[in-house]
């Protein structure tokens, strides 16, 4: 996984080193010869612009990796909107101007196709990434994607500082903590079966369609994209696949050889329609395309 050779000797920043993306970053990193730096918040909190400063100016990294985010479960971005803001846009720009001021020579951010506008019903390309309104419920952390990519552009435009932002679709796999759509379904097929449960409920009707990319495949394609790409504006990094949450749940119900009946709350909400990466670009710019299909995905998360 990645180029041995042009890592040999890096000194790496890392910022979110324990959550999911950061930790499996990490793990791919450990096998090249290069330095790797992931503190904790307690170690360094980069929404102080002393402490970030200093740790930038210890070390003279090479790259810094910006996978930390505030960004809580869905009640805390419902409760408190404003500190999440604030939190994460201090964090993202005493970085970006921290690793400018010290000589750092690429900067890598993270976007999420949450951050395209919620009116699009189609494959996601790089150039509508600010071309529409976002819902309520992903405003905040929408807003603050997008503001990270602008940080990127302007920091290229007036300092020529090489920064890339790689947008990501829902990512999945083994061990995550953090919940989400493909988490949550497999622990509640994992425990209707294991309780002798004979139905299993799933919010919606089943209808809305993502893009849904194993956590070995993302880390690939990002490291690619760090060792390749060097332009500011967005590349995104996902599957291109078009799956259902139907087809989701089929492939979860096979990989638990689960038989009961699947109940759809139909008067829950189903969330925005369609999600899905178009990755042309990815697949020119790296000569990648993600290994991982989603029953080998699922597979895989449901046997643990």
């Amino acid at each position: 996984m990645g180029n041995k050779s042009f890592w040999s000797e890096k000194k790496i920043l890392l910022t979110g080193g324990n959550g999911f993306l950061g930790r499996h970053i990490k793990n791919a990193l450990v096998c090249h010869d290069c330095q790797i730096t992931a503190p904790t918040r307690d170690e360094c909190d980069f929404t102080d612009l002393i402490g970030t400063k200093k740790m930038l100016s210890r070390d003279n990294f090479d790259i810094v990796i910006h996978a930390a985010i505030d960004c809580g479960d869905l009640n805390a971005q419902t409760a408190t909107p404003a500190r999440i803001f604030y939190n994460n846009l201090t964090m993202n720009s005493n970085l970006f101007d921290s690793s400018y001021k010290a000589g750092v020579k690429k900067f890598v951010g993270f976007g999420s196709y949450w951050a395209y506008p919620t009116a699009l019903q189609k494959p996601l390309k790089e150039n509508e990434y600010l071309d529409g309104e976002l819902e309520d419920v992903s405003k905040v952390n929408g807003m603050i994607k997008r503001m990270l990519y602008v940080n990127g552009w302007a920091y290229k435009k007036e300092y020529n500082f090489n920064s890339i932002h790689l947008i990501l679709p829902n990512i999945y796999g083994k061990n995550q903590k953090t919940r989400n759509v493909v988490s949550a379904l497999v622990d509640k097929f994992k425990q209707a079966k294991s309780n002798n449960e004979n139905f299993v409920r799933v919010w919606g009707d089943g209808s809305s369609v993502r893009d849904f990319l194993y956590i070995d495949d993302a880390v690939s394609a990002i490291l690619l994209a760090i060792e390749k790409y060097d332009d500011a504006e967005p590349l995104n990094i996902g599957t291109g696949i078009a799956t259902s949450i139907k087809e989701l749940v089929k492939n979860i119900i096979i990989a638990n050889s689960f038989s009961g009946e699947i109940i759809w709350e139909k008067d829950k909400p189903n969330g925005i329609a369609y999600r899905v990466l178009k990755t042309d670009k990815m697949k020119k710019v790296l000569n990648y395309t993600p290994a991982t299909s989603l029953e080998e995905g699922i597979n895989i998360v449901s046997s643990c």
